[in-house]
Protein backbone atom coordinates (compact mmCIF):
# COMPACT_ATOMS: atom_id res chain seq x y z
CA UNK A 1 0.00 0.00 0.00
CA UNK A 2 1.05 3.76 -0.98
CA UNK A 3 -0.28 6.65 1.35
CA UNK A 4 0.93 9.96 1.53
CA UNK A 5 -0.91 13.40 3.22
CA UNK A 6 0.06 16.52 3.06
CA UNK A 7 0.06 19.02 5.88
CA UNK A 8 -3.16 20.77 6.09
CA UNK A 9 -4.88 18.18 4.33
CA UNK A 10 -8.06 16.17 5.95
CA UNK A 11 -8.16 12.73 4.76
CA UNK A 12 -11.30 10.45 5.25
CA UNK A 13 -10.05 6.54 5.15
CA UNK A 14 -13.10 4.49 4.80
CA UNK A 15 -14.42 0.81 4.43
CA UNK A 16 -15.76 -2.63 6.13
CA UNK A 17 -15.05 -3.68 9.64
CA UNK A 18 -11.66 -5.80 9.18
CA UNK A 19 -10.78 -4.25 5.87
CA UNK A 20 -7.51 -3.14 7.84
CA UNK A 21 -7.95 0.49 8.67
CA UNK A 22 -7.09 0.34 12.46
CA UNK A 23 -3.99 -1.73 11.70
CA UNK A 24 -3.08 1.43 9.02
CA UNK A 25 -3.83 3.80 11.95
CA UNK A 26 -1.26 2.19 14.35
CA UNK A 27 1.39 1.66 11.41
CA UNK A 28 1.12 5.77 11.10
CA UNK A 29 1.40 6.42 14.60
CA UNK A 30 4.59 3.89 14.53
CA UNK A 31 3.59 1.79 17.05
CA UNK A 32 3.74 -1.66 14.42
CA UNK A 33 6.21 -2.93 15.09
CA UNK A 34 7.12 -1.04 18.39
CA UNK A 35 4.15 -2.07 20.42
CA UNK A 36 1.88 -4.02 18.38
CA UNK A 37 3.21 -7.54 16.79
CA UNK A 38 3.36 -7.71 13.36
CA UNK A 39 5.67 -7.74 10.45
CA UNK A 40 6.28 -4.02 9.18
CA UNK A 41 7.40 -4.17 5.37
CA UNK A 42 7.87 -0.80 3.49
CA UNK A 43 8.27 2.65 6.00
CA UNK A 44 5.83 5.14 7.69
CA UNK A 45 8.13 7.88 6.94
CA UNK A 46 7.44 11.95 8.51
CA UNK A 47 9.14 13.64 6.19
CA UNK A 48 12.36 12.27 6.23
CA UNK A 49 12.04 10.70 9.65
CA UNK A 50 10.92 6.78 9.78
CA UNK A 51 8.47 6.69 12.47
CA UNK A 52 8.55 2.89 12.62
CA UNK A 53 12.11 3.02 13.49
CA UNK A 54 11.45 5.47 16.68
CA UNK A 55 10.12 4.78 20.01
CA UNK A 56 6.62 5.56 20.90
CA UNK A 57 6.96 8.75 23.05
CA UNK A 58 9.32 10.10 20.22
CA UNK A 59 6.80 8.81 17.01
CA UNK A 60 4.12 11.02 19.48
CA UNK A 61 5.52 14.31 18.81
CA UNK A 62 5.13 13.59 15.02
CA UNK A 63 2.21 11.51 14.61
CA UNK A 64 -0.96 11.70 17.58
CA UNK A 65 -3.19 8.83 17.37
CA UNK A 66 -6.78 8.87 19.14
CA UNK A 67 -7.87 5.04 19.80
CA UNK A 68 -11.09 4.10 18.36
CA UNK A 69 -11.96 2.98 22.63
CA UNK A 70 -10.90 5.99 24.10
CA UNK A 71 -10.51 3.82 27.52
CA UNK A 72 -7.61 2.05 26.03
CA UNK A 73 -5.86 5.33 26.59
CA UNK A 74 -6.92 7.68 29.63
CA UNK A 75 -5.05 6.92 32.48
CA UNK A 76 -5.45 9.73 34.75
CA UNK A 77 -7.67 10.54 37.39
CA UNK A 78 -9.35 14.17 35.99
CA UNK A 79 -9.92 15.25 32.62
CA UNK A 80 -7.52 18.09 33.35
CA UNK A 81 -4.32 15.90 34.27
CA UNK A 82 -5.40 13.81 31.54
CA UNK A 83 -4.73 16.31 28.90
CA UNK A 84 -1.58 17.94 30.72
CA UNK A 85 0.29 14.68 31.11
CA UNK A 86 1.66 14.68 27.38
CA UNK A 87 3.22 18.10 28.14
CA UNK A 88 4.29 17.71 31.20
CA UNK A 89 5.87 14.17 29.98
CA UNK A 90 7.83 16.28 27.55
CA UNK A 91 9.19 18.78 30.26
CA UNK A 92 7.51 21.43 28.90
CA UNK A 93 7.45 25.04 31.17
CA UNK A 94 4.64 24.94 33.44
CA UNK A 95 3.14 28.29 31.73
CA UNK A 96 3.40 26.70 28.10
CA UNK A 97 1.51 23.09 29.69
CA UNK A 98 -1.49 25.14 31.60
CA UNK A 99 -1.76 27.49 27.81
CA UNK A 100 -1.86 23.73 26.19
CA UNK A 101 -4.35 22.52 28.58
CA UNK A 102 -6.38 25.64 27.99
CA UNK A 103 -6.43 25.70 24.20
CA UNK A 104 -7.24 21.97 23.91
CA UNK A 105 -10.52 22.01 26.24
CA UNK A 106 -11.40 24.71 24.68
CA UNK A 107 -11.60 23.44 21.35
CA UNK A 108 -12.73 20.21 22.31
CA UNK A 109 -15.38 22.29 24.16
CA UNK A 110 -14.78 20.15 27.90
CA UNK A 111 -13.61 23.31 29.83
CA UNK A 112 -16.61 22.72 31.78
CA UNK A 113 -15.69 19.31 32.39
CA UNK A 114 -11.72 20.00 33.50
CA UNK A 115 -12.16 19.04 37.38
CA UNK A 116 -14.34 16.03 36.53
CA UNK A 117 -13.34 12.46 37.27
CA UNK A 118 -12.66 10.70 34.24
CA UNK A 119 -14.83 7.33 35.25
CA UNK A 120 -17.92 9.20 35.85
CA UNK A 121 -17.43 10.71 32.14
CA UNK A 122 -19.93 9.27 29.26
CA UNK A 123 -18.80 8.10 26.13
CA UNK A 124 -18.58 10.59 24.17
CA UNK A 125 -16.74 12.88 27.00
CA UNK A 126 -14.16 10.25 26.97
CA UNK A 127 -13.82 10.41 23.56
CA UNK A 128 -13.01 14.26 24.00
CA UNK A 129 -10.93 13.80 26.72
CA UNK A 130 -8.85 11.37 24.49
CA UNK A 131 -8.62 13.84 21.47
CA UNK A 132 -8.28 16.94 23.81
CA UNK A 133 -5.08 15.12 25.71
CA UNK A 134 -4.03 14.23 21.53
CA UNK A 135 -4.27 17.41 20.56
CA UNK A 136 -1.97 19.29 23.87
CA UNK A 137 1.00 17.16 22.31
CA UNK A 138 0.70 19.55 19.12
CA UNK A 139 1.71 16.90 16.66
CA UNK A 140 2.11 18.11 13.29
CA UNK A 141 -0.37 15.02 12.01
CA UNK A 142 -3.45 14.01 14.11
CA UNK A 143 -4.76 9.82 13.11
CA UNK A 144 -8.35 9.53 14.34
CA UNK A 145 -9.44 6.28 14.33
CA UNK A 146 -13.26 6.08 14.46
CA UNK A 147 -13.45 9.20 16.36
CA UNK A 148 -17.25 9.48 16.04
CA UNK A 149 -18.25 6.71 17.64
CA UNK A 150 -19.12 7.89 20.85
CA UNK A 151 -19.59 10.90 19.83
CA UNK A 152 -23.62 13.01 19.57
CA UNK A 153 -24.03 14.20 15.83
CA UNK A 154 -23.69 17.98 16.97
CA UNK A 155 -20.98 17.23 19.01
CA UNK A 156 -19.32 15.12 15.87
CA UNK A 157 -19.55 18.48 13.84
CA UNK A 158 -18.37 20.31 16.33
CA UNK A 159 -14.67 18.16 16.55
CA UNK A 160 -14.86 17.67 12.56
CA UNK A 161 -14.73 21.77 12.26
CA UNK A 162 -11.77 21.85 15.15
CA UNK A 163 -10.33 19.23 13.12
CA UNK A 164 -10.53 21.19 10.03
CA UNK A 165 -9.34 24.51 11.88
CA UNK A 166 -6.59 22.52 12.92
CA UNK A 167 -5.88 21.64 9.42
CA UNK A 168 -6.46 25.08 7.64
CA UNK A 169 -4.55 27.33 10.45
CA UNK A 170 -1.58 25.14 11.59
CA UNK A 171 -1.15 22.90 8.85
CA UNK A 172 -2.04 19.88 11.14
CA UNK A 173 -2.17 16.63 8.63
CA UNK A 174 -5.38 15.06 10.04
CA UNK A 175 -6.46 11.23 8.93
CA UNK A 176 -10.00 10.78 10.60
CA UNK A 177 -11.30 6.95 10.02
CA UNK A 178 -14.84 6.69 9.76
CA UNK A 179 -17.93 4.51 8.65
CA UNK A 180 -20.13 7.65 9.55
CA UNK A 181 -18.74 8.73 5.81
CA UNK A 182 -22.22 11.06 5.51
CA UNK A 183 -20.65 13.64 8.50
CA UNK A 184 -17.35 13.65 7.24
CA UNK A 185 -17.33 13.96 3.90
CA UNK A 186 -18.37 17.67 3.93
CA UNK A 187 -14.67 18.79 5.99
CA UNK A 188 -12.28 16.06 3.71
CA UNK A 189 -10.60 17.08 1.24
CA UNK A 190 -9.72 13.28 -0.02
CA UNK A 191 -11.52 10.23 0.63
CA UNK A 192 -9.90 6.43 0.55
CA UNK A 193 -11.41 3.45 0.57
CA UNK A 194 -10.12 0.34 1.40
CA UNK A 195 -10.68 -3.14 0.68
CA UNK A 196 -9.00 -6.33 1.96
CA UNK A 197 -5.85 -4.30 3.50
CA UNK A 198 -5.93 -2.03 0.15
CA UNK A 199 -6.76 1.29 -1.12
CA UNK A 200 -9.10 0.50 -3.89
CA UNK A 201 -9.72 4.43 -3.80
CA UNK A 202 -8.57 8.24 -3.10
CA UNK A 203 -10.32 10.89 -4.71
CA UNK A 204 -11.42 14.64 -4.05
CA UNK A 205 -14.92 14.23 -2.46
CA UNK A 206 -16.30 15.83 -5.84
CA UNK A 207 -15.43 12.41 -7.67
CA UNK A 208 -15.36 9.88 -5.08
CA UNK A 209 -19.12 8.62 -6.11
CA UNK A 210 -18.74 8.81 -9.93
CA UNK A 211 -17.96 5.60 -10.35
CA UNK A 212 -20.23 3.81 -7.63
CA UNK A 213 -18.59 -0.15 -8.13
CA UNK A 214 -15.65 0.02 -5.38
CA UNK A 215 -18.41 1.34 -2.64
CA UNK A 216 -21.10 -1.66 -3.96
CA UNK A 217 -17.93 -4.51 -3.96
CA UNK A 218 -17.74 -2.76 0.03
CA UNK A 219 -20.51 -2.68 1.37
CA UNK A 220 -20.02 1.02 2.86
CA UNK A 221 -22.45 2.96 2.58
CA UNK A 222 -23.18 6.24 -0.13
CA UNK A 223 -23.94 9.53 1.55
CA UNK A 224 -27.91 9.97 0.77
CA UNK A 225 -28.21 13.13 -0.61
CA UNK A 226 -25.39 11.52 -3.24
CA UNK A 227 -27.69 8.76 -3.29
CA UNK A 228 -30.86 10.70 -4.12
CA UNK A 229 -28.86 13.49 -7.27
CA UNK A 230 -28.66 9.45 -8.80
CA UNK A 231 -32.46 8.75 -7.56
CA UNK A 232 -34.02 12.38 -9.43
CA UNK A 233 -31.64 12.39 -12.51
CA UNK A 234 -31.42 16.60 -13.98
CA UNK A 235 -31.85 17.55 -9.84
CA UNK A 236 -28.25 18.18 -9.64
CA UNK A 237 -27.27 19.94 -12.99
CA UNK A 238 -23.72 21.36 -11.94
CA UNK A 239 -23.31 17.31 -9.92
CA UNK A 240 -24.04 15.74 -6.91
CA UNK A 241 -23.94 17.75 -3.73
CA UNK A 242 -21.40 16.35 -0.99
CA UNK A 243 -23.90 17.84 2.48
CA UNK A 244 -27.29 19.28 3.03
CA UNK A 245 -26.80 22.54 3.26
CA UNK A 246 -25.40 21.99 -0.73
CA UNK A 247 -28.36 19.83 -1.68
CA UNK A 248 -30.67 22.45 -0.38
CA UNK A 249 -29.03 25.49 -2.06
CA UNK A 250 -29.18 23.89 -4.93
CA UNK A 251 -32.44 22.82 -4.80
CA UNK A 252 -34.73 25.78 -3.02
CA UNK A 253 -37.25 27.23 -5.30
CA UNK A 254 -37.03 25.08 -8.28
CA UNK A 255 -38.90 22.41 -9.58
CA UNK A 256 -37.70 19.10 -7.33
CA UNK A 257 -39.23 21.25 -4.39
CA UNK A 258 -42.47 22.28 -6.17
CA UNK A 259 -42.29 18.34 -7.21
CA UNK A 260 -41.93 17.26 -3.58
CA UNK A 261 -44.33 19.80 -2.04
CA UNK A 262 -47.14 18.83 -4.48
CA UNK A 263 -46.19 14.44 -3.67
CA UNK A 264 -46.38 14.60 -0.04
CA UNK A 265 -49.25 16.95 0.85
CA UNK A 266 -51.04 14.39 3.28
CA UNK A 267 -47.94 14.28 5.29
CA UNK A 268 -48.16 18.22 6.00
CA UNK A 269 -48.88 19.12 9.57
CA UNK A 270 -50.46 16.61 12.11
CA UNK A 271 -49.53 16.24 15.93
CA UNK A 272 -46.35 16.70 16.91
CA UNK A 273 -44.09 13.39 18.78
CA UNK A 274 -45.11 13.10 22.35
CA UNK A 275 -42.96 15.11 25.05
CA UNK A 276 -43.19 12.60 27.73
CA UNK A 277 -42.60 8.93 27.53
CA UNK A 278 -44.81 6.24 26.13
CA UNK A 279 -47.83 7.77 25.12
CA UNK A 280 -47.41 7.91 21.65
CA UNK A 281 -47.50 3.83 21.06
CA UNK A 282 -50.27 1.53 22.64
CA UNK A 283 -48.86 -1.47 24.72
CA UNK A 284 -50.05 -4.57 25.98
CA UNK A 285 -49.84 -5.11 29.48
CA UNK A 286 -48.03 -5.31 31.32
CA UNK A 287 -44.39 -3.75 29.15
CA UNK A 288 -41.72 -5.77 29.03
CA UNK A 289 -39.53 -2.60 30.14
CA UNK A 290 -40.92 0.33 32.07
CA UNK A 291 -39.38 3.25 34.29
CA UNK A 292 -41.34 5.20 36.46
CA UNK A 293 -40.77 8.12 37.76
CA UNK A 294 -36.94 7.13 37.54
CA UNK A 295 -34.52 9.57 38.42
CA UNK A 296 -30.94 8.90 39.20
CA UNK A 297 -28.65 11.79 40.84
CA UNK A 298 -24.57 11.25 41.16
CA UNK A 299 -24.06 13.45 44.08
CA UNK A 300 -25.30 17.09 43.31
CA UNK A 301 -25.65 15.87 39.34
CA UNK A 302 -29.03 14.43 38.53
CA UNK A 303 -28.21 12.31 35.31
CA UNK A 304 -31.91 11.02 35.11
CA UNK A 305 -34.80 13.28 35.91
CA UNK A 306 -38.13 12.14 35.99
CA UNK A 307 -37.91 9.43 33.39
CA UNK A 308 -41.37 7.77 33.14
CA UNK A 309 -40.96 4.80 29.45
CA UNK A 310 -43.15 2.09 28.98
CA UNK A 311 -41.49 -0.48 26.01
CA UNK A 312 -43.78 -3.18 24.74
CA UNK A 313 -43.25 -6.74 23.63
CA UNK A 314 -41.42 -7.00 19.96
CA UNK A 315 -40.33 -3.12 19.66
CA UNK A 316 -37.53 -1.51 18.46
CA UNK A 317 -36.67 1.42 20.41
CA UNK A 318 -34.18 3.79 19.77
CA UNK A 319 -32.57 6.05 22.55
CA UNK A 320 -31.10 9.01 21.50
CA UNK A 321 -29.56 12.47 23.03
CA UNK A 322 -26.33 14.36 23.41
CA UNK A 323 -23.43 13.02 25.02
CA UNK A 324 -24.32 12.72 28.79
CA UNK A 325 -28.19 13.27 28.36
CA UNK A 326 -28.34 9.64 30.71
CA UNK A 327 -29.01 7.61 28.11
CA UNK A 328 -26.24 4.75 29.36
CA UNK A 329 -27.26 5.39 33.10
CA UNK A 330 -31.52 4.69 31.95
CA UNK A 331 -30.59 1.90 29.81
CA UNK A 332 -28.01 0.06 32.39
CA UNK A 333 -31.26 0.13 35.48
CA UNK A 334 -32.79 -2.35 33.39
CA UNK A 335 -30.22 -5.05 34.20
CA UNK A 336 -29.67 -3.77 37.58
CA UNK A 337 -26.43 -1.84 37.01
CA UNK A 338 -27.00 1.83 39.01
CA UNK A 339 -29.76 2.04 41.62
CA UNK A 340 -32.56 4.84 40.89
CA UNK A 341 -32.48 7.38 43.22
CA UNK A 342 -36.26 7.73 43.28
CA UNK A 343 -39.14 6.05 40.84
CA UNK A 344 -39.14 2.24 39.89
CA UNK A 345 -37.96 -0.21 36.83
CA UNK A 346 -39.42 -3.24 35.46
CA UNK A 347 -39.14 -6.21 33.44
CA UNK A 348 -42.71 -7.53 32.72
CA UNK A 349 -44.60 -6.09 35.48
CA UNK A 350 -41.47 -7.66 38.33
CA UNK A 351 -39.09 -4.93 39.79
CA UNK A 352 -35.66 -5.35 38.75
CA UNK A 353 -33.48 -5.50 41.46
CA UNK A 354 -30.29 -3.34 41.62
CA UNK A 355 -27.04 -5.25 41.94
CA UNK A 356 -28.90 -8.51 40.54
CA UNK A 357 -27.40 -8.66 37.11
CA UNK A 358 -26.74 -12.12 36.53
CA UNK A 359 -30.16 -12.73 38.07
CA UNK A 360 -31.55 -10.38 35.58
CA UNK A 361 -29.42 -10.93 32.43
CA UNK A 362 -31.45 -14.27 31.43
CA UNK A 363 -34.11 -11.90 30.58
CA UNK A 364 -32.45 -8.87 29.50
CA UNK A 365 -29.01 -8.95 27.55
CA UNK A 366 -26.91 -5.64 27.64
CA UNK A 367 -24.23 -5.05 25.15
CA UNK A 368 -22.09 -2.18 26.90
CA UNK A 369 -21.15 0.68 24.54
CA UNK A 370 -17.30 -0.95 25.31
CA UNK A 371 -17.67 -3.94 24.10
CA UNK A 372 -14.10 -4.97 24.49
CA UNK A 373 -14.86 -4.84 28.27
CA UNK A 374 -17.09 -8.02 28.22
CA UNK A 375 -14.85 -10.29 26.51
CA UNK A 376 -12.42 -12.16 28.12
CA UNK A 377 -12.17 -16.02 27.09
CA UNK A 378 -9.35 -16.77 25.18
CA UNK A 379 -11.23 -18.15 21.61
CA UNK A 380 -13.85 -16.81 20.19
CA UNK A 381 -15.53 -20.53 20.38
CA UNK A 382 -14.85 -20.45 24.28
CA UNK A 383 -16.48 -16.77 24.75
CA UNK A 384 -19.85 -17.69 22.57
CA UNK A 385 -19.76 -20.63 24.80
CA UNK A 386 -19.70 -19.23 27.94
CA UNK A 387 -23.05 -18.18 28.61
CA UNK A 388 -24.23 -22.06 27.46
CA UNK A 389 -21.98 -22.91 30.20
CA UNK A 390 -22.56 -20.92 32.95
CA UNK A 391 -25.60 -21.23 33.22
CA UNK A 392 -28.76 -23.97 32.13
CA UNK A 393 -28.87 -24.06 28.50
CA UNK A 394 -32.23 -22.48 27.49
CA UNK A 395 -35.14 -24.94 25.62
CA UNK A 396 -35.31 -22.65 22.80
CA UNK A 397 -31.94 -20.54 22.38
CA UNK A 398 -32.64 -17.46 20.23
CA UNK A 399 -29.25 -18.97 18.26
CA UNK A 400 -27.34 -21.76 19.46
CA UNK A 401 -23.29 -21.70 19.46
CA UNK A 402 -23.01 -23.21 15.51
CA UNK A 403 -26.08 -21.57 14.01
CA UNK A 404 -24.31 -17.76 16.03
CA UNK A 405 -20.88 -18.29 14.39
CA UNK A 406 -22.38 -18.90 11.23
CA UNK A 407 -24.43 -16.01 11.44
CA UNK A 408 -22.23 -13.68 12.49
CA UNK A 409 -19.25 -14.53 10.12
CA UNK A 410 -17.17 -16.30 12.80
CA UNK A 411 -16.34 -19.48 10.58
CA UNK A 412 -12.62 -20.14 10.58
CA UNK A 413 -11.98 -18.52 13.58
CA UNK A 414 -13.27 -20.83 16.36
CA UNK A 415 -10.01 -20.88 18.13
CA UNK A 416 -8.70 -17.25 17.10
CA UNK A 417 -8.49 -14.69 19.90
CA UNK A 418 -11.00 -12.38 20.23
CA UNK A 419 -8.64 -9.57 20.08
CA UNK A 420 -7.42 -10.75 16.71
CA UNK A 421 -10.97 -9.71 15.56
CA UNK A 422 -10.88 -5.85 14.54
CA UNK A 423 -12.95 -4.11 16.58
CA UNK A 424 -16.20 -4.18 14.22
CA UNK A 425 -15.65 -8.14 14.82
CA UNK A 426 -15.47 -7.89 18.54
CA UNK A 427 -18.62 -5.99 18.75
CA UNK A 428 -20.52 -8.41 16.95
CA UNK A 429 -18.98 -11.20 18.99
CA UNK A 430 -19.80 -9.04 22.15
CA UNK A 431 -23.50 -8.89 20.78
CA UNK A 432 -23.61 -12.76 19.82
CA UNK A 433 -26.99 -13.02 19.24
CA UNK A 434 -29.36 -10.25 18.27
CA UNK A 435 -31.18 -7.85 15.80
CA UNK A 436 -32.52 -7.66 12.32
CA UNK A 437 -32.86 -10.70 11.37
CA UNK A 438 -33.47 -12.43 14.36
CA UNK A 439 -36.28 -10.09 14.91
CA UNK A 440 -37.92 -11.81 12.09
CA UNK A 441 -38.22 -14.94 13.34
CA UNK A 442 -39.06 -14.18 17.46
CA UNK A 443 -40.23 -11.73 19.51
CA UNK A 444 -37.38 -10.20 20.67
CA UNK A 445 -37.42 -6.36 21.81
CA UNK A 446 -34.41 -4.42 21.52
CA UNK A 447 -33.27 -0.80 22.70
CA UNK A 448 -30.98 0.58 21.27
CA UNK A 449 -28.79 3.77 22.23
CA UNK A 450 -27.06 4.99 19.54
CA UNK A 451 -25.83 8.00 17.86
CA UNK A 452 -26.18 6.77 14.03
CA UNK A 453 -29.14 8.57 13.04
CA UNK A 454 -29.45 6.88 9.45
CA UNK A 455 -29.38 3.19 11.32
CA UNK A 456 -32.19 4.88 13.33
CA UNK A 457 -34.21 6.25 10.73
CA UNK A 458 -33.64 2.63 8.95
CA UNK A 459 -34.67 0.04 12.08
CA UNK A 460 -36.32 1.91 14.60
CA UNK A 461 -39.90 1.60 15.11
CA UNK A 462 -39.91 4.26 17.77
CA UNK A 463 -37.32 7.19 18.79
CA UNK A 464 -36.96 7.83 22.03
CA UNK A 465 -34.94 12.06 22.68
CA UNK A 466 -33.32 12.47 25.57
CA UNK A 467 -32.55 16.05 26.97
CA UNK A 468 -30.47 16.94 30.25
CA UNK A 469 -31.93 13.69 31.79
CA UNK A 470 -35.49 13.87 30.82
CA UNK A 471 -37.74 12.63 27.86
CA UNK A 472 -38.03 15.02 25.06
CA UNK A 473 -39.75 13.46 22.35
CA UNK A 474 -41.38 10.08 21.85
CA UNK A 475 -42.74 8.49 18.74
CA UNK A 476 -42.14 7.05 15.44
CA UNK A 477 -38.84 7.97 13.62
CA UNK A 478 -40.95 9.94 10.30
CA UNK A 479 -42.80 12.21 13.45
CA UNK A 480 -39.61 12.78 15.45
CA UNK A 481 -36.77 12.90 12.63
CA UNK A 482 -39.38 15.59 11.44
CA UNK A 483 -38.29 18.00 14.58
CA UNK A 484 -35.19 19.41 13.14
CA UNK A 485 -34.62 22.24 15.32
CA UNK A 486 -35.91 20.53 18.64
CA UNK A 487 -33.40 17.76 18.12
CA UNK A 488 -30.42 20.22 17.28
CA UNK A 489 -31.26 21.80 20.62
CA UNK A 490 -30.69 18.59 22.38
CA UNK A 491 -27.26 17.52 20.13
CA UNK A 492 -29.05 15.46 17.55
CA UNK A 493 -28.93 15.99 13.52
CA UNK A 494 -31.67 13.93 12.14
CA UNK A 495 -30.98 12.11 9.04
CA UNK A 496 -29.46 13.85 6.02
CA UNK A 497 -32.88 13.61 3.74
CA UNK A 498 -34.97 14.23 6.91
CA UNK A 499 -32.97 18.23 6.97
CA UNK A 500 -32.99 18.52 3.45
CA UNK A 501 -37.06 18.39 3.41
CA UNK A 502 -37.48 20.12 6.54
CA UNK A 503 -34.54 22.82 5.06
CA UNK A 504 -36.70 23.05 1.98
CA UNK A 505 -40.43 22.93 2.58
CA UNK A 506 -40.64 23.75 6.38
CA UNK A 507 -42.51 21.90 9.10
CA UNK A 508 -43.45 18.95 7.14
CA UNK A 509 -44.78 16.87 10.22
CA UNK A 510 -43.65 14.51 8.85
CA UNK A 511 -40.58 13.14 7.04
CA UNK A 512 -39.64 10.62 4.55
CA UNK A 513 -36.27 8.88 5.49
CA UNK A 514 -35.32 6.42 2.51
CA UNK A 515 -34.05 7.82 -0.81
CA UNK A 516 -36.45 5.48 -2.62
CA UNK A 517 -39.26 7.58 -0.98
CA UNK A 518 -38.39 10.77 -1.66
CA UNK A 519 -37.94 10.14 -5.53
CA UNK A 520 -41.16 8.72 -5.81
CA UNK A 521 -42.50 11.69 -4.08
CA UNK A 522 -40.77 13.98 -6.40
CA UNK A 523 -41.89 11.85 -9.29
CA UNK A 524 -45.57 12.20 -8.02
CA UNK A 525 -45.49 15.23 -7.81
CA UNK A 526 -44.11 15.73 -11.14
CA UNK A 527 -46.96 13.56 -12.86
CA UNK A 528 -49.41 15.19 -10.51
CA UNK A 529 -48.11 19.20 -12.68
CA UNK A 530 -48.48 17.33 -15.74
CA UNK A 531 -51.62 16.09 -15.59
CA UNK A 532 -52.53 19.84 -14.12
CA UNK A 533 -50.96 21.28 -17.80
CA UNK A 534 -52.41 18.73 -19.91
CA UNK A 535 -56.21 19.76 -18.57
Amino acid sequence: MDLAGRPGELVLITGAAGCGKSTLALALAGLIPARVQGELRGAVRFGGTHLSGLAPHDAAQHVGLVFQNPNLQLINMTVQSEVAFGPENLALPTSEIAARVDWALAVTQLERLREATVLTLSGGQKQRTAIAATLAMRPRVLVLDEPLSDLDPVGAQEVLGTLRLLAREHGTGVVVIEHRVDEVVPWADRIVLMHDGRIIMDRPPGGAWDDPAPWTATGVGVPDVVRLARAVPGAFPDGAPLSVDEAATALRGGWFTAALAAGIPARRGGQPPAATGSPSLPHRAPPVLSWQHVSVRFGVTTAVDDVSLDIGDDEWVALIGANGSGKSTLTGLAVGLGTPSSGTVSFSGQPIKPGRVFEHAARVALLLQAADEMLFAETVLGELEFGFRFRAKPAAPVLDVARAIEFFGFSGLEQASPWELSQGGRQRLALGALLDRIRERTGLTVLTVTHDMRAVASRASRVVLLGDGRVRLDGPPARVFARTAELASCGILAPPLARLQTALLGDVGEVLLTVEDLAAAVRRGQQAAATARVR
